[in-house]
């Protein structure tokens, strides 16, 4: 058993840094094997989920294989670089790659919903120990494109964003060169790799966000008759925008889909509001911002806008929004169909 690993210390000795295994014991990784275990893995028939980040933190895996240490394989010994675990009779494999700056888990063995609970049980442990590491802002969640795993993965939590908007499809590129693409079912893509506990959670978040966006819309409603609120708008319903970010719904007019933009813009404004509850000052102040410059391109003739700028301006809009996590949902949704219309790639 774990209990008699070499790895596993109560006190600090000079072999390099512990790390808490939960249970009284601590962790020490540099005691590890640097080269990994000779794995007969069946690729093909495995469920993937990758994590990818700015950078990878230094001390994600060690964390996650001590946490994790109930669940090591008696027979493969974790090393340095990842673990083989066994969880709800299924066998996962979770790597991290420096280089690549990704952690990728592998589920393999017992049925399609064993596998699906499983991986839930190990995203829910990265997802705790994400909470307490700075720089998770921008962290991707990456799913193969079901029927084709050589296809680009596909971005888990913007078809979460898309779903939660209503839609059904997505089109996803085949290949690096985006020379064709493939009609991606968001339903079937989801839960290829979502078991019941994480749909639950999500559901949940879900849930309290429209909750919670009701009550916003109703507070929208009675504001509709001063201009240049906190949250916008007129007697004629001729202004919208957040904070100092007011604009005149008129000037899209000018621009592209001026009646398409129009409406964006308005739920986007919208979906701005619950987030100046959660933000900092200083930090809802650079959303407003990127909203101002979204906003400034936006009214422009076809003719003049700057594509390169919208795209800069959006991502920066989109990273600004995802500092406060789950609520930040439909605010992604709603400037990736904005950049959409505008002619510009999704961020």
């Amino acid at each position: 058993g774990l209990g008699s690993y070499p790895t596993f210390a109560v006190h600090i000795n000079e072999e390099g840094s512990l790390y808490d295994a939960g249970d009284g014991r601590m962790f020490i990784p540099q005691l590890l094997e640097e080269r990994e275990p000779e794995l007969k893995w069946p690729e093909k028939e495995a469920l993937r989920f990758v994590y990818e980040y700015p950078v990878l933190p230094p001390g994600l895996l060690p964390s996650f294989i001590a946490k994790m240490h109930r669940f090591h394989n008696a027979e493969i010994h974790p090393w340095r670089r990842g673990c083989v675990l066994d969880v709800q009779g299924c066998r996962l494999r979770v790597i991290g790659d420096k280089k690549r700056r990704q952690v990728e888990i592998s589920v393999a063995g017992g049925k399609n919903g064993q596998k699906r609970d499983a991986l839930d049980q190990v995203r829910f442990k990265f997802e705790e120990l994400h909470r307490a590491m700075t720089g998770m802002d921008t962290l991707k969640e990456l799913i193969p494109v079901p029927g084709h795993p050589a296809a680009p993965m596909l971005n888990y939590r913007f078809l979460r964003t898309l779903e939660n908007e209503g839609q059904s499809h997505y089109l996803s590129p085949m290949d690096v060169k985006e020379s064709a693409s493939v009609r991606v079912v968001i339903a079937q893509a989801l839960g290829s790799v979502r078991g019941a506990a994480m749909k639950a959670r999500e559901d949940e978040v879900k849930e309290r966000y429209e909750g919670r966006h009701i009550i916003i819309e109703n507070k929208i409603n009675q504001n509709m008759s001063t201009q240049n609120t906190n949250i916008g708008g007129n007697a004629q319903g001729n202004a919208i925008g957040v904070g100092n970010s007011v604009f005149n719904k008129s000037s899209f007019n000018q621009g592209l889909h001026g009646e398409e933009l129009t409406k964006l813009f308005e739920t986007l404004t919208a979906q701005l509001v619950p987030l100046k509850d959660e933000m900092k000052g200083k930090d809802f102040k650079v959303l407003e911002e990127y909203l101002a410059k979204l906003t400034e391109e936006a009214q422009k003739p076809k003719e003049e806008v700057n594509t390169s700028e919208l795209a800069v301006t959006g991502k920066g809009l989109i990273e600004a929004a995802q500092t406060v996590g789950e609520i930040a949902a439909p605010v992604l949704a709603t400037v990736g169909l904005i950049l959409k219309f505008l002619g510009v790639p999704l961020p």
